[in-house]
Protein backbone atom coordinates (compact mmCIF):
# COMPACT_ATOMS: atom_id res chain seq x y z
CA UNK A 1 0.00 0.00 0.00
CA UNK A 2 0.93 3.60 -0.39
CA UNK A 3 2.34 5.87 2.27
CA UNK A 4 3.47 9.34 2.77
CA UNK A 5 2.23 10.20 -1.06
CA UNK A 6 2.22 13.55 -2.30
CA UNK A 7 -1.92 14.40 -2.20
CA UNK A 8 -1.93 17.42 -4.40
CA UNK A 9 -0.25 15.56 -6.86
CA UNK A 10 -2.48 12.21 -6.50
CA UNK A 11 -6.06 14.43 -6.97
CA UNK A 12 -4.01 16.48 -10.32
CA UNK A 13 -2.97 13.15 -11.55
CA UNK A 14 -6.17 11.67 -10.84
CA UNK A 15 -8.28 14.56 -12.54
CA UNK A 16 -6.35 13.41 -15.55
CA UNK A 17 -7.03 10.11 -15.39
CA UNK A 18 -10.94 11.12 -15.02
CA UNK A 19 -9.81 13.43 -18.06
CA UNK A 20 -8.76 10.18 -20.52
CA UNK A 21 -5.06 10.13 -19.36
CA UNK A 22 -3.18 6.59 -19.25
CA UNK A 23 -3.46 5.08 -16.28
CA UNK A 24 0.49 4.16 -16.06
CA UNK A 25 1.43 0.78 -15.27
CA UNK A 26 3.31 -0.52 -18.27
CA UNK A 27 6.99 0.37 -17.44
CA UNK A 28 6.79 1.09 -13.44
CA UNK A 29 4.27 -1.76 -13.01
CA UNK A 30 2.39 0.82 -10.84
CA UNK A 31 -1.07 2.66 -11.64
CA UNK A 32 -1.15 6.34 -11.36
CA UNK A 33 -1.67 6.43 -7.62
CA UNK A 34 1.22 4.04 -6.80
CA UNK A 35 -0.60 0.96 -6.36
CA UNK A 36 0.53 -2.21 -8.10
CA UNK A 37 -1.18 -3.58 -11.48
CA UNK A 38 -3.12 -6.47 -10.81
CA UNK A 39 -3.55 -6.04 -6.77
CA UNK A 40 -7.03 -5.36 -5.44
CA UNK A 41 -6.03 -1.69 -4.90
CA UNK A 42 -4.97 -0.89 -8.46
CA UNK A 43 -8.32 -2.44 -9.88
CA UNK A 44 -10.44 -1.11 -7.23
CA UNK A 45 -8.94 2.78 -8.91
CA UNK A 46 -9.90 1.50 -11.92
CA UNK A 47 -13.34 0.28 -10.90
CA UNK A 48 -13.95 4.21 -9.89
CA UNK A 49 -12.54 6.05 -12.43
CA UNK A 50 -16.44 5.07 -14.52
CA UNK A 51 -17.95 4.26 -11.31
CA UNK A 52 -19.17 0.64 -9.92
CA UNK A 53 -21.48 -0.63 -7.25
CA UNK A 54 -19.87 -1.44 -3.76
CA UNK A 55 -20.57 -4.90 -4.31
CA UNK A 56 -18.76 -5.12 -7.49
CA UNK A 57 -16.01 -3.52 -6.06
CA UNK A 58 -16.33 -6.01 -2.87
CA UNK A 59 -16.65 -8.80 -5.65
CA UNK A 60 -13.54 -8.09 -7.18
CA UNK A 61 -11.24 -7.59 -3.89
CA UNK A 62 -13.58 -8.49 -0.56
CA UNK A 63 -15.72 -6.76 1.74
CA UNK A 64 -13.05 -5.64 4.48
CA UNK A 65 -10.38 -4.53 1.47
CA UNK A 66 -12.63 -2.29 0.01
CA UNK A 67 -13.26 -0.41 2.97
CA UNK A 68 -9.87 -0.29 4.13
CA UNK A 69 -8.96 0.44 0.48
CA UNK A 70 -11.58 3.79 0.46
CA UNK A 71 -10.34 4.67 3.50
CA UNK A 72 -6.83 4.38 2.33
CA UNK A 73 -7.45 6.49 -0.82
CA UNK A 74 -9.10 9.55 1.49
CA UNK A 75 -6.60 9.19 4.25
CA UNK A 76 -3.19 8.74 2.03
CA UNK A 77 -4.20 10.13 -1.15
CA UNK A 78 -6.39 12.80 -0.19
CA UNK A 79 -9.02 11.94 -2.92
CA UNK A 80 -12.99 12.55 -2.25
CA UNK A 81 -15.51 9.85 -3.52
CA UNK A 82 -18.72 10.10 -4.06
CA UNK A 83 -21.95 7.85 -4.91
CA UNK A 84 -24.14 8.66 -7.92
CA UNK A 85 -26.90 6.97 -9.00
CA UNK A 86 -25.78 3.87 -6.80
CA UNK A 87 -22.06 4.10 -8.01
CA UNK A 88 -18.81 4.86 -6.02
CA UNK A 89 -16.74 6.95 -7.86
CA UNK A 90 -13.76 9.53 -7.68
CA UNK A 91 -15.20 12.78 -7.23
CA UNK A 92 -15.03 14.75 -10.13
CA UNK A 93 -16.29 18.06 -8.72
CA UNK A 94 -13.91 18.01 -5.84
CA UNK A 95 -11.17 17.13 -8.04
CA UNK A 96 -11.66 19.79 -10.55
CA UNK A 97 -15.13 21.21 -11.17
CA UNK A 98 -16.43 19.53 -13.62
CA UNK A 99 -19.73 17.75 -13.18
CA UNK A 100 -20.55 14.83 -14.66
CA UNK A 101 -23.85 13.55 -14.45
Amino acid sequence: MSVKRNKESDRARTAQVLAGAPRGGIVTGENWLGHGIGTGAANIDDMLVNGNRRDELEACAGREAVGQHLYHLRKEHGLCLTERHGKLMFDRVALDGTDET
